[in-house]
């Protein structure tokens, strides 16, 4: 892949994934605005048991892009046409599979444990049964195309069906005041994303026969590859589910969508930060294949931590202030600031490890991310419970951080220890102290704002602080952004 390309892709992304959040952020406050907080705490619950499920791929997504990667870097276009007949098939049937267990966790344990009609509980989880079938195996096109390095064209169609998305859903939404017209057209927007992606693998004509394929050997190899690292990817995504279910147990459904409030805007940022460097993985599959991943600790690796270093700093630094106003003001609440905070802290150290934990994932390292992920559960979940039920208090979130703090050490060392990474140079050469300052300023943030101290003074003195502590950063920023305009002027 040429450097060009990569550039190209890397903008496509950011640009995409900006406007696609743009987008879903504002019909989420567009319902939070016309709806019950308690209406909208019960659909990001049941939302989020549906996200959980699709993570139940038994790794056959993940292994996609990496397989499709290498046998397009060696022109292999027989194993293409078999994995793409096989997976097609295999997700169908996988969907479905996914879908009943999801019916039976419904219908014989969380349906008696909502403090809501059961009508309206039943009506949205049946809309969301129907839209988890078509987006879960859109998501395998998706990651097919993507080891093709087609990220250009999943960007294309992801930001027009957004924008149908965000017309029809703010149109009728506003007409009929009715949250299933909003799901409805959710649902008919991902049988457009499935034509649209399925219709394009046809006409790209990268599938070299007529002929079905369907090779059970594909599917053992690559649950040798990708079962263990899904398991790892289904425990860790089965923390968000955890923290709305034990939020809307002992605290209420109205303080879930206070929580998905300001994990919407982490979510931004953290698929901000992933997009701008989501073609690594492609370039590490087809390093893995010649043996020389180690190779790109010191050049590719390097570049985009030190890239997530500074963006880091941006969102949750520098615009720190001006995001916590924005969500006391927009939500009406002091609880979205004080979660995005408590958010914030692991997510510091999440961001900057993405390049590295994207070479554990292509080596097939599924064991230790296993581990990895069951600390943060458990420590997040055991804190979180505690604090929830004994005090009413959700700052048990902070065990996230505590949990992301070893995991980040463990990561660390096995960089260490396989490929002799000295890391006491990288992270010098990167600035990582500037990570260190930036988490304990979010916990003197914290703080200040769980002991009532003035909101407005607070975010003053913050504002203040980060300029100062970051002022290269953010000139750096504002001179790429000057750049920009002078190019477009001269142009």
């Amino acid at each position: 892949m040429s450097l060009k390309n990569e550039i190209s892709i890397n903008r496509w992304n950011k640009f995409s994934y900006i406007f696609i959040s743009v987008v879903n952020f504002s019909l989420f406050t567009l319902i939070f605005k016309l709806f019950d907080s308690s209406l909208i705490g019960l659909y990001v619950l049941l939302l989020s048991a549906f996200v959980l499920g699709a993570n139940l791929d038994l790794g056959f997504g993940v292994s996609t892009v990496k397989h499709i990667a290498e046998a397009t870097e060696k022109k292999n276009f027989q194993f293409i046409t078999e994995y793409f007949y096989t997976y097609l098939i295999s997700f169908f049937i996988l969907s479905v599979f996914i879908l009943s267990l999801q019916f039976a966790y419904y219908y014989f344990f969380l349906r008696a444990r909502l403090s809501y009609p059961v009508e309206i509980s039943d009506h949205i989880f049946l809309i969301l049964s129907f839209n988890f079938v078509f987006s879960f195996v859109y998501n395998f096109f998706k990651c097919f195309l993507e080891g093709m390095a087609k990220y250009i064209f999943i960007a294309k169609v992801l930001i027009v069906s957004h924008i149908l998305l965000f017309v029809f859903s703010t149109i009728f939404v506003i007409i009929y005041k009715d949250i299933f017209v909003f799901l409805y057209v959710q649902l008919a927007i991902s049988i457009f994303i499935f034509v649209a992606l399925i219709v394009n693998i046809y006409r790209y004509q990268i599938l070299n026969s007529r002929r079905k394929f369907f090779n059970f050997k594909l599917i053992k190899d690559n649950i040798k590859y990708g079962a263990k690292i899904q398991i790892s990817f289904a425990i860790g995504n089965s923390l968000d589910y955890i923290i709305k279910f034990i939020v809307s147990s002992f605290l209420s459904l109205s303080f879930v969508a206070i929580y998905e409030s300001a994990k919407k805007v982490i979510t931004f940022i953290n698929g901000f930060i992933y997009s701008s460097q989501k073609v690594i993985i492609v370039k590490l599959s087809h390093l893995n294949i010649l043996n020389k991943i180690s190779e790109a600790i010191h050049t590719d690796i390097k570049n985009y931590t030190e890239l997530s270093l500074k963006y880091i700093i941006l969102f949750f630094g520098i615009l720190n202030p001006s995001i916590l106003v924005f969500l006391y003001f927009w939500f009406g609440n002091l609880d979205s600031s004080t979660t995005f905070l408590l958010l914030a802290l692991p997510q510091t150290l999440i961001c900057l490890m993405i390049a590295m934990y994207n070479v554990i994932i292509i080596e097939g390292r599924g064991s230790f991310i296993i581990v990895i992920q069951i600390i943060n559960v458990l420590s997040t979940t055991v804190l979180l419970y505690m604090s929830t039920k004994l005090t009413g208090s959700y700052l048990g979130l902070i065990g996230y951080f505590i949990a992301i703090v070893i995991n980040s050490i463990i990561i660390v060392f096995y960089f260490y220890k396989h490929f002799n990474f000295n890391f006491q140079h990288f992270f010098k050469d990167i600035g990582f102290f500037q990570i260190i300052s930036l988490q304990f300023f979010l916990l003197i943030q914290i703080i200040l704002l769980h002991f009532n101290i003035n909101f407005i003074v607070v975010v003053t003195v913050s504002q203040i602080v980060f300029i100062i502590a970051y002022y290269k950063i953010l000139l750096e920023f504002l001179y790429i952004i000057f750049d920009r305009i002078n190019q477009l002027i001269l142009k």
